[in-house]
């Protein structure tokens, strides 16, 4: 005569084998509960896990009425004389098992989180109220935890309401998925937090806006007020300003280039001062050029035609006379001294009138080229190296290829004979940095011109190579020419070492195309 359990209240069931023989055999007939008590007889160790009890072994062991099968949380202990101790509990209707990890985790929200064990799909312990037990879980959630044996969370239909839901599988003591445990939270919960994220995250938007902005103020009076009066005094100097100060005390990187800016316009000033000198200077030159070439000019005029009549007679006197009178050698002297007579006034003409130019596209790559055949005839190019060093691309002026061919001629010439024994002359051709000009350079390894004598090298008659040997009208009239081509002229030289002629012409970009498709 055992006591009769009472497991339906959850106190645990001992059965003995001083039980009836009757409650033995008939509680036994749950093959679940037999196999259970059989394996940790067999194993000889205590076994514990989940068994699914019928109606009958379920009123067998307290239930009056049972209404569905029950989940039995059971414990198995071998005794020594072959008998059982079984310790369990029944889980249906046990809402303490499942309320408690909810007052747990959420003591201050409890309305909004439901926790529930199931027995297969249906509802056999849970936290909800007014019809929760014997509902169904959701069919999704069916097919993912017990179909599939994996754990479910998201979405989930529970009564009708909406909500986010975890469930994971309970499995037997074989192994096989019994049930579910599930926990969720209504949609409900998820306003108050989204609500406060909405807030918390438009605070911290506004304050960063606020925070952007005054850094926007601050960034604009540290950078770019500071920046503005840069382009400002740029703009100022731009247009011919060169008083203008940029005014910025700071000693960032600013500051620095404001300094910077500051000694660049001093020494523009400085440049523009000197380069008003020099160009006063050349003006006076100029002027000076013009004033003996109208000189010229007027004496030429008046000596070329009395010039013409002694060279002339003294040729026939020449003829008259046999070869070995004594008056032949006079003669001789006469007619090289009045046809040298006759080439100073040539020059002096060239020098004082403005020819009439044939402009017209020209490549100077290859007026250079040509120029350097007609000036080996000369001999004192004999001796000289010629380093070429022309552009690959067609350099193209708009000018009169005979007054040009003039100039690089008495260049090359002058160069040739500067230079004493096996010399070296470089020629090379090139646009400048800009692309809009053209910089013809003639170099030479000769004996230089002395620096007390650079500023006087484009006078009229003045020569360094002595009377006999030049007039020094040459590089006068190729300096007229080269400005009537809106170019210029430059000489550097150091004695002993050589001399550079720099020659800069306008360069011409529209005739291009024409020029290459000939």
């Amino acid at each position: 005569g055992a006591e009769a359990p009472s497991v339906g209240g959850g106190q645990p069931l001992s059965l003995r084998r001083d039980l009836s023989y009757m409650l033995t055999e008939q509680l036994f007939e749950n093959m679940n509960l037999k196999n259970f008590a059989a394996r940790a007889q067999k194993k000889n160790m205590v076994q514990s896990g989940l068994l699914v009890l019928d109606h009958k072994t379920m009123k067998l062991l307290g239930y009056k009425e049972p209404t569905q099968e029950g989940l039995f949380m059971a414990a198995v202990s071998p005794m020594s004389d072959k008998g059982v101790i079984i310790l369990g509990a029944i889980l249906n209707e046990r809402t303490d098992l499942v309320s408690g990890p909810v007052d747990f985790l959420w003591p201050q929200d409890r309305k909004y989180y439901d926790a529930t064990i199931f027995l297969k799909d249906k509802r056999i312990a849970t936290t909800i109220q007014n019809g929760g037990l014997g509902s169904r879980v959701d069919p999704r959630v069916v097919k993912k935890v017990i179909d599939e044996g994996q754990n479910y969370s998201g979405s989930a239909t529970v009564l009708g309401d909406t909500f986010h839901t975890a469930y994971t599988p309970l499995k037997d003591y074989h192994g096989v998925i019994v049930g579910i445990m599930g926990i969720g939270a209504r949609e409900e919960s998820f306003v108050d937090l989204r609500k406060r994220t909405i807030t918390l995250f438009s605070s911290l938007i506004i304050l960063g806006m606020t925070f952007g902005f005054i850094m926007t103020y601050l960034f604009s009076a540290m950078i770019i007020r500071p920046i503005a009066e840069l382009a400002k005094g740029m703009n100022r100097v731009a247009h011919g300003d060169l008083n203008y100060k940029v005014r910025i005390e700071s000693e960032d990187e600013l500051g620095h280039l404001a300094s910077a800016f500051n000694i660049m316009v001093k020494t523009i000033k400085m440049r523009d001062i000197s380069l008003r000198e020099m160009t006063e200077e050349r003006l006076s030159q100029v002027e000076k050029q013009v004033s003996i070439g109208r000189l010229a000019a007027g004496v030429a005029h008046e000596i070329n035609n009395p010039l013409t009549s002694v060279l002339g007679l003294s040729m026939m006197m020449q003829k008259t006379f046999p070869s070995d009178d004594p008056h032949q050698e006079d003669l001789e002297i006469i007619v090289e001294e009045t046809t040298r007579c006759k080439k100073i006034v040539s020059n002096l003409l060239d020098l004082a009138r403005e020819n009439m130019s044939e402009k017209q596209i020209i490549d100077l790559n290859r007026l250079i080229k040509e120029t350097l055949v007609l000036t080996t005839k000369y001999e004192q190019m004999d001796k000289i190296r010629i380093d070429l060093q022309l552009s690959t691309e067609p350099l193209l002026v708009n000018a009169d290829a005979k007054q040009l061919q003039q100039v690089f001629t008495n260049i090359i010439i002058n160069a040739a004979e500067a230079t004493i024994g096996n010399g070296t002359i470089t020629i090379s051709a090139d646009e400048d940095s800009s692309g809009g000009f053209v910089v013809v350079q003639v170099r030479d390894t000769g004996v230089g011109i002395p620096r007390a004598n650079l500023d006087q090298i484009f006078e009229p008659f003045f020569t360094t190579k002595g009377t006999t040997k030049g007039t020094g009208l040459g590089l006068s009239v190729s300096l007229g020419m080269i400005r009537r081509h809106n170019g210029t002229i430059e000489i550097d030289s150091e004695e002993g070492k050589g001399t550079t002629v720099t020659i800069i012409l306008p360069r011409e970009t529209n005739g291009d195309k024409e020029l290459r498709s000939k």
